[in-house]
């Protein structure tokens, strides 16, 4: 009995060999790797890309908010300077409305008030001077009729005496004693 027997090549239809096969089978790996490889670095560009934008827009916003902080600290301090103009201006206001201060003491008080350096500067220095000056109201008069007919004269009135003559003999007379 003889039996004739060849190698048949195993592996695919098509007669492709298994050498053949694991070559391509690499091929497509090493290929799937590379297109791995080159998405990996589209994405790293394109990341770097967005760290790089990002990195800009910190540093315009970290500029704006500089440029924001200036202008709030004018603003603060504006505010500030024209709020003691406003508390010296008040108690200046009051300082002059107070009928019970003389001249010289408005002037003291309003010169005292100009040189305050703060809001409660200002405070302290009306509410110290004028109870230093003291509240002594005096009632002075409303109007030009009550003044005119209201007698603030320093002298001591005359007396009316119908009786007795207006002669300057008749008056060291009295003053002497002497009828």
């Amino acid at each position: 009995m003889t039996v004739d027997v060849k190698n048949v090549p195993s592996g695919q239809p098509g007669g492709a060999s298994n050498k053949a096969l694991d070559r391509e089978n690499e091929e497509i790996a090493l290929a799937q790797e590379d297109v791995e490889e080159l998405e990996e670095d589209e994405e790293k560009e394109d990341l770097e890309e967005s760290i790089n934008q990002l990195k800009k827009e910190k540093d315009a916003l970290l500029e704006q908010n500089q440029k924001y902080k200036s202008i709030l600290l004018q603003a603060k301090e504006k505010l500030e300077e024209v709020n003691l103009s406003n508390a010296k201006l008040l108690y200046t206001n009051r300082v002059l409305g107070n009928p019970s201060l003389n001249e010289r003491q408005k002037i003291k008080i309003v010169e005292a008030l100009s040189n305050a350096g703060s809001v409660e500067e200002a405070k302290v220095i009306h509410e110290t001077l004028q109870s230093a000056v003291g509240s002594s109201r005096k009632r002075n008069p409303q109007s030009l009729s009550e003044a005119v007919t209201r007698n603030t004269s320093t002298t001591i009135p005359r007396r009316k005496d119908e009786n007795k003559s207006n002669s300057p003999n008749n008056r060291w007379k009295t003053l002497a004693g002497i009828k």
